[in-house]
Formats: C-alpha cells, sequence, structure tokens
C-alpha cells in the first residue's frame, strides 16, 4: 500500500478507530491500529507474531482487526455495495 494511500485511510477512518488514553495505559495510536488490521488481512500469520511485531498483545490485535472491519463496513457499504 503506498504512504498516500494509508494516510487517506487514516484521514478517512481514524476518527472512528481513535480511542482515548486511560490512568492504566495508552491507547494505540490510530496509525498502528489501521497498519496492524491491514497486516492481519494481508498475511496468514500467527496472531501472536503480528502482536510481537507491533507491539501489543494478540487479544488486542484481535480487538484492532474487529473495531477495523466494523468500521470498514459502517462508513462503505451502503457507499460502494447499495
Amino acid at each position: 500500500i503506498q504512504r498516500s494511500t494509508f494516510t487517506q485511510l487514516i484521514n478517512q477512518i481514524g476518527p472512528y478507530l481513535k480511542k482515548e488514553d486511560t490512568i492504566l495505559r495508552a491507547a494505540i495510536p490510530v496509525d498502528k491500529r489501521i497498519a496492524c488490521a491491514l497486516y492481519l488481512l494481508g498475511t496468514t500469520s500467527e496472531l501472536r507474531r503480528i502482536g510481537h511485531l507491533f507491539g501489543i498483545g494478540k487479544s488486542s490485535a484481535v480487538c484492532v482487526l474487529h473495531d477495523f472491519c466494523s468500521v470498514i463496513v459502517e462508513i462503505y457499504f451502503y457507499r460502494l455495495i447499495l
């Protein structure tokens, strides 16, 4: 994926994926969330390996992927499908 496409994706769906920091932990940045989700969708790597690559837990990687796919369906379903 080209950097310009990735930046456009961040600008379009980033606000929907942004999480707030808490007292206990810092939120995963939007660009890392999108990159992780795209990597998960584009490879057959194990969650443990992808979590290690992005510095997050495997359960966080699953949550990132679920959030990303939900936002994509919510935003683009009616725009592209119907």
